[in-house]
C-alpha cells in the first residue's frame, strides 16, 4: 500500500483493492512448492517466508526504503473524506473487520467452506469423497492472504509510516497466539483471542 501510494495517484479503496490482489499472486507463487505440506510443517514455511520478505524489504533500498523505511505516508480520502484521526480509523478498520466476518461467515457455510472444512480434518477422506484437494486448499490459501494483504494496507496509512521491524517473527507469533488461545477452525475464536492477547 506504501509502495502503490508513494509511486500513483490511484484512489485509496482501488490501492486497498490491489494491496490484497498483490498479496494473493505472492501466495500463489508461493503456493506450488509447499503444496504437499499441512500442519505445523506448513506454518513453520510460512513464517520462514515471511521472514525472508522481512529481510528483503531491509535490505531493497530502492523500493522501500531499507532500514530507513517509507515516512509521510498519505492519509487515506475515501469519498471525498480524509481519514485522519485514531477514532475514524477504529472504525473504518471495525467496518473491514465486519466486512471480513460476515464474507467469511458466508463462505464457510457454502460448498468451498464445506471442502475446506473436511480437507482440514482430513485430507484422503476428503479426496475419497470426491473433493479436489488441491484447487480448495490454493483457494483457501489466496483467501487468507487477500485479507492479509489488505489489513496491511489499512495499517500503513494509520502509522504514516512503516519499515520492515514492524513485521517481525514477533509479531507473527502474536498473531499465532491469538487464534491458538480463541481456537482453531472458528471465525470468532481469532477475535475472542486478539481480545485476550491484547488486553494483557
Amino acid at each position: 500500500e506504501a509502495i502503490l501510494s508513494a509511486n500513483s495517484s490511484l484512489p485509496y479503496l482501488l490501492v486497498l483493492l490491489l494491496s490484497g490482489v498483490m498479496s494473493a499472486l505472492v501466495a500463489l507463487v508461493i503456493f506450488f512448492p509447499i503444496r504437499n505440506l499441512g500442519g505445523h510443517w506448513l506454518s513453520l514455511v510460512t513464517i520462514g517466508f515471511s521472514e525472508i520478505v522481512r529481510l528483503t524489504a531491509l535490505n531493497w533500498t530502492g523500493l522501500t526504503g531499507g532500514a530507513m523505511g517509507m515516512k509521510d505516508i498519505a492519509r487515506p480520502v475515501i469519498f471525498g473524506m480524509t481519514i485522519s484521526s485514531t477514532q475514524q480509523f477504529y472504525y473504518l478498520f471495525l467496518i473491514f473487520a465486519a466486512l471480513f466476518v460476515f464474507m467469511t461467515s458466508r463462505i464457510v457455510k457454502s460448498r468451498v467452506g464445506n471442502a475446506w472444512q473436511s480437507i482440514r480434518e482430513d485430507q484422503l477422506a476428503a479426496r475419497s469423497l470426491g473433493v479436489e484437494v488441491m484447487p480448495y486448499k490454493m483457494r483457501n490459501f489466496l483467501y487468507g492472504t487477500f485479507w492479509a494483504g489488505l489489513a496491511g494496507a489499512l495499517y500503513a496509512p494509520y502509522l504514516m509510516y512503516i519499515d520492515s521491524t514492524i513485521f517481525t517473527l514477533d509479531e507473527g507469533f502474536t498473531v499465532l497466539c491469538m487464534v491458538l488461545i480463541g481456537g482453531l477452525g472458528t471465525i470468532i475464536g481469532p477475535i475472542a483471542g486478539s481480545i485476550v492477547v491484547i488486553f494483557l
